[in-house]
């Protein structure tokens, strides 16, 4: 008998324990699911059939509590049987998520766009995309919409691979024909152009026309004096840089020659000037020293030398000398031509008969 009860009492106490662990862990499980709101997803695609390589747009739509929000983890590709490798079916484009209060609740209408193309004809599954529930204290929880199904056909002829197909023959390049408008413009253009070079040519002789005209140059004589009176007004002092100086110096004597005797002389350097007209007859006196004035001024203009006021005086003076031997020179070569260019012609001889008188 005390077995008996003994037996009893243990049974009780089991069973009351199994209740009570019954009673727990609905109420743990009541309490998750009120925590957890169940959430409806629709989901759709703007076409059920389409072609390989057509851009098909998959929306996906649920009503949310208020302060529950949706995040999107990643859109997935399905898995292929065969050689397809996996993740290639889809080719997603960038998707559009946006969440927009609720028309009928204190919640939100969330909605999920994501557009993509197949790369795979067939019958094709689209799973939904992984996402996140997030609660109004934070926590998260993974959701996935439903998948829908696809139906990709190809574009190249049934039964047919591709190696199989004959290449397409190459059509022909085909230029557009040139209409009136195209004529009219560039006649118009031409006429432009025409008229620009016209108007040029006319200003150009307008302004040549109205120049002043050029004075004549001055004789090679005048033309060194004058020059060398602008020198003799601007003589260097012994604190001024004589290389600007003894460089007009030199041009204008040697363009003096230049044109006088009719020799490149400006083209000459200093040793090719005193040899060439030396070879020409030309054998300048001493007193002139004029080898001796052009290596002064190359030494001033090349060497950095320095000259004074008076040195500066005495070289100028040298290539007055120089214009009065030139000059005097020319003329007495022009006197002596010009008698024997004005002397008669000697008269002819008269021719003497002989013969015996009568």
């Amino acid at each position: 008998m005390r077995g008996a009860l003994a037996s009893r009492g243990a049974g009780a106490l089991l069973a009351a324990g199994l209740a009570g662990l019954a009673v727990f862990l609905g109420g743990a499980a009541s309490l998750h699911g009120a925590a957890t709101p169940e959430i409806r997803f629709t989901s759709s695609l703007d076409r059920t059939e389409t072609a390989l390589g057509d851009r098909v747009v998959a929306t996906y739509k649920a009503p949310l509590p208020a302060g529950w929000k949706l995040e999107l983890d990643a859109l997935v590709s399905p898995k292929l049987e065969g050689n397809v490798q996996a993740g290639t079916a889809f080719d997603f484009a960038t998707p559009l998520l946006a969440q927009a209060p609720g028309k009928e609740s204190d919640g939100a209408d969330w909605t999920l766009s994501a557009p993509f193309t197949p790369l795979v004809a067939g019958e094709l599954p689209v799973p939904g995309p992984r996402l996140v529930l997030v609660s109004p204290d934070g926590t998260r929880a993974p959701v996935r919409p439903p998948a829908l199904s696809l139906k990709v056909s190809s574009r190249l002829p049934s039964g047919q691979r591709p190696e199989e197909l004959a290449p397409k023959d190459d059509r022909p390049v085909r230029i557009p024909p040139l209409g009136p408008w195209f004529w009219g413009a560039v006649v118009v253009l031409a006429l432009a152009a025409a008229a620009l070079v016209a108007y040029l040519l006319r200003r150009k002789k307008a302004v040549s026309a109205t120049t002043a005209p050029e004075m004549p140059a001055l004789p090679p004589g005048p033309e060194l004096l004058a020059s060398l009176e602008e020198l003799a007004a601007r003589l260097p002092s012994d604190r001024d840089d004589p290389r600007a100086f003894y460089s007009e110096l030199t041009r204008v004597t040697k363009r003096y020659l230049e044109r006088q005797l009719r020799l490149p002389v400006l083209e000459w350097t200093t040793f090719e000037t005193v040899r060439r007209l030396r070879d020409k007859g030309w054998e300048l006196p001493r007193e002139i020293a004029f080898s001796e004035l052009l290596g002064a001024a190359d030494q001033v203009k090349f060497g950095r030398g320095s000259a004074t006021r008076d040195e500066a005086s005495r070289h100028l003076a040298r290539a007055r000398a120089l214009y009065e031997h030139v000059e005097g020179t020319l003329a007495a070569a022009a006197a002596a031509a010009a008698p024997a260019a004005r002397r008669p012609a000697a008269p002819p001889v008269p021719s003497q008969k002989t013969g015996t008188a009568p």
